[in-house]
């Protein structure tokens, strides 16, 4: 993940989950307001596909670093089927739970 803290969008990759890849593209997380700390954005397989989704999230603090990390969740699903093929940080009755890591790599500081 990428996040440009001035412009206030970003990029996700979900790279190689079950042999399938994700990725929001260039300035695809957006925050949509400024009054919360959320982000969130579509998801579409790498390629082509028929697979497609969201990621939603926010960033945590750690100390006196206002964005030292984030924490999400993203689901894909088969556009021909109402139940998502994949989910993460979300329970039953999902097909298929998991866990997954998002790191932050950022492209400028945050306003302190």
């Amino acid at each position: 993940m990428t996040w440009d803290f001035a412009n206030r969008h970003g990029r996700l990759d979900i790279n190689d989950f079950d042999k399938r890849s994700y990725t929001t593209g260039d300035g695809g997380l957006v925050q949509p307001t400024t009054d919360f700390n959320q982000f969130n954005g579509a998801l579409l397989q790498v390629g082509g596909g028929d697979i497609t989704g969201r990621a939603t999230g926010s960033f945590v603090k750690s100390g006196s670093n206002p964005a030292a990390g984030v924490m999400g969740n993203w689901q894909v699903q088969a556009t021909n089927i109402g139940q998502p093929a994949y989910s993460v940080a979300q329970g039953l009755p999902n097909k298929f739970s998991c866990c997954q890591s998002l790191f932050l790599q950022s492209n400028r500081a945050p306003a302190s």
